[in-house]
C-alpha cells in the first residue's frame, strides 16, 4: 500500500481524494494556471496512457499500470505482467518526458 507523507492511504475514501488534493497543491505551488479548463490529476493519467501506448505498443501492460481491469477472455487467464515490461513502459514515458532536456545538453 502506498502512503502519503502523513501516513494516510492514497485510496479514495468518500469525498476525500488525496491524489487530487496533492496535485492541486503542487499545481498551485508551481504557479500553473489553475483556471485552465481540464488541468487536473487526470490530465496526467491521460497523457501517461497516450504516451505509453504510442511508445511501447504494449496495451496490456499499460492497462495493467493504469489499474484498468482486463475483462477479456485473455485477461481472465493473465495473472501478471512481467517487471521487465513494466520497467519498459516507465522508461519509455520517462524518455519521452525528458527527451527535450537531453537534446539541449
Amino acid at each position: 500500500m502506498l502512503l502519503t507523507s502523513a501516513g494516510s492511504n492514497w485510496k479514495v475514501n468518500g469525498t476525500n481524494r488525496p491524489v487530487t488534493r496533492e496535485f492541486s497543491r503542487l499545481r498551485d505551488r508551481k504557479s500553473v494556471n489553475a483556471k485552465r479548463p481540464g488541468l487536473s490529476f487526470y490530465s496526467l493519467r491521460h497523457t501517461f496512457q497516450t504516451v505509453a501506448d504510442d511508445t511501447t505498443k504494449d496495451f496490456v501492460g499499460v492497462h495493467y499500470v493504469m489499474g484498468h481491469p482486463d475483462q477479456s477472455t485473455s485477461g481472465n487467464y493473465r495473472h501478471s505482467v512481467s517487471d521487465e515490461r513494466l520497467k519498459n513502459i516507465a522508461d519509455s514515458v520517462r524518455e519521452w518526458l525528458f527527451e527535450s532536456d537531453s537534446k539541449e545538453n
